[in-house]
């Protein structure tokens, strides 16, 4: 008798305390367009992150001594080995310029291989992919 009561003690409780997480719902990003979009999310909690692409590119490699790294302002950085005449879009591509980052502005910084360092800003769209050319 003791065990029953145990068992509807725990059965109630648990029903009671899934009934009021439901009654809140499940807070999470409910914007499909966010980086960040949580599918089972009945409240938007204010969280969404929106993102876009950008990929660097150079055809001037050249004067750089064959190499040129860049580094956005969150710590990314990528190399760029290849030349390339067109702008590249954001496919794989075998230089890996390819970055994701948050919307918004962002400064980056080259430096070529002989030291010598560059630096400007590229704007970042949700969902969006940037080609940014450096000389």
């Amino acid at each position: 008798m003791k065990k029953l009561f145990t068992l509807i003690s725990f059965t109630l409780f648990s029903l009671s305390f899934l009934s009021s997480c439901l009654k809140g719902g499940i807070s999470g990003c409910t914007d499909p367009t966010a980086s960040n979009y949580y599918s089972s999310a009945t409240k938007d909690d204010g969280s969404c992150i929106y993102a876009g692409n950008v990929v660097f590119w150079t055809n001037s490699l050249s004067i750089h001594k064959g190499i040129l790294t860049v580094t956005l302002d969150d710590g990314q950085s990528t190399v760029l080995t290849v030349n390339y005449t067109v702008a590249q879009q954001c496919v794989a591509s075998t230089g890996g310029t390819i970055m994701t980052v948050p919307k918004g502005t962002h400064t980056y910084t080259t430096k070529d291989g002989f030291g010598i360092t560059s630096s400007g800003t590229v704007v970042i769209t949700t969902n969006g992919c940037t080609e940014q050319f450096l000389n």
